[in-house]
């Protein structure tokens, strides 16, 4: 009798499931990658930024559970000029409900008051003795319906921005 040539399943558990792939080890790998290419793989190049920037959009979105990476796309009117969060404030997660933006300098607190309202993220902050609480309702399922069609709709872009890499990699 011929011995079966099968395949030996994998840590995971499966033969054909994928290894899961959190961010920061998809970073990670991102980063091993980058540092393998050549110095003329643009193609390589440009295909890693496009899904950089897809993972750092991702970041941004509020979906069920807070994290401070909510906060850092927000630009702060201080000091006469557009200046990123981190720069004025730190972001500090008290619980599952409320985020304190702890200014560096109290007299931002307003400002930083006013980014996070003019955001995306659809927050009321408070201002109280220089510190800015924002609370964070949790998200209702119509709020979560939406996010799903617009996360689909980013990722189809940048699908499409990664065909048009190829695409034109080999000169259709």
């Amino acid at each position: 009798m011929a011995a079966s040539t099968t395949n030996p399943p994998n840590s995971f558990g499966s033969l054909h499931s994928p290894p899961p792939c959190s961010i920061k080890k998809c970073a990670s790998l991102r980063s091993a990658l980058r540092s393998a290419l050549p110095l003329g793989a643009s193609l390589g190049a440009q295909m890693l930024l496009i899904t950089e920037h897809f993972a750092r959009t991702i970041k941004s979105f509020r979906g069920g559970v807070i994290s401070t990476e909510m906060f850092s796309s927000l630009q702060v009117a201080a000091y006469g000029e557009q200046t990123p969060l981190e720069s004025v404030a730190q972001v500090v997660i008290k619980n599952s409900s409320v985020v304190t933006l702890n200014p560096f300098d109290p007299a931002n607190a307003q400002a930083i008051a006013q980014a996070v309202k003019d955001s995306t993220l659809n927050l009321n902050p408070i201002v109280e003795n220089g510190v800015v609480i924002c609370p964070i309702p949790k998200p209702s399922q119509e709020t979560r319906v939406e996010l799903s069609k617009v996360l689909g709709q980013m990722a189809e872009k940048s699908k499409r921005r990664i065909r048009g890499v190829r695409r034109n990699a080999r000169g259709e």
